[in-house]
């Protein structure tokens, strides 16, 4: 689903599972992903996203 896709929207509260999971795929797949949950993504030791 998330290589169909051109954003992601999430609720994503800090918590590991299919979320992070799906937030990464996003992001290697180049989409703008915006968190509903206002937890702050960049610095989130489970996801490892580049700054």
């Amino acid at each position: 689903m998330v290589e169909q896709s051109s954003r992601l929207l999430c609720y994503y509260d800090g918590q590991p599972g299919g979320t992070t999971h799906t937030i990464r795929c996003a992001v290697r797949n180049g989409l703008d992903v915006y968190n509903l949950a206002g937890y702050d993504l960049k610095t989130d030791p489970f996801l490892c996203l580049p700054m």
